[in-house]
């Protein structure tokens, strides 16, 4: 319907050469633009070493999949900025998992600060760790969870803590190599 009225200005527009109706079906163009471009996901690592993309080995593992793999991610909120910025870093490995899995994998992100997931945590074997908080000008110890569990068929494996980003993939990946 946005097409046919769009048209019909277009021929309207062409009998007689006005200025306005160009602005119009340009920004009305933009817009559709913008809304073919909302519902496309492009993503592209332009960095040399292809620092925020998953190896070829571990693509292929994911797609060798031949279960649901589920992938449990606790963490707690409220960290500090360093380790903030690892959960996200674990946050954007698991979708590009997930891109390269399909559907035999999901993930699920739980809050370790509400006490069922805490417990839940506790029970896959997943371990608190004490990391250091400045607040209002004063150190203090925060006992937080940084853990991921895989679970695939009866196989559970867990990856604890995550305290940085460096070899992630190779844990992840190396896990999943075990539990499947």
């Amino acid at each position: 319907a946005v097409f046919y009225v769009f048209t019909i200005i277009a021929v309207e527009d062409s009998k007689k050469k006005n200025p306005m109706t160009d602005k119009i079906l340009f920004v009305a163009a933009i817009i559709l633009l913008n809304l073919v471009c909302s519902k496309a996901f492009i993503r592209a690592d332009l960095t040399n070493a292809k620092s925020y993309s998953l190896s070829q080995s571990s693509i292929q593992t994911v797609r060798t999949l031949e279960e649901p793999l589920q992938i449990k991610v606790f963490f707690s909120e409220n960290l500090p900025s360093d380790q903030n910025s690892v959960s996200q870093y674990v946050k954007d490995m698991l979708s590009e998992y997930k891109t390269a899995a399909g559907k035999n994998l999901s993930v699920e992100f739980y809050n370790a600060d509400k006490e069922e997931n805490a417990r839940l945590a506790s029970e896959y074997g997943l371990q608190q760790i004490q990391i250091q908080e400045i607040k209002n000008n004063e150190v203090g110890f925060k006992n937080v969870f940084m853990g991921i569990v895989l679970s695939y068929a009866d196989q559970i494996e867990c990856i604890d803590p995550i305290t940085d980003g460096s070899g992630l993939e190779y844990k992840i990946t190396t896990s999943i190599s075990r539990v499947i």
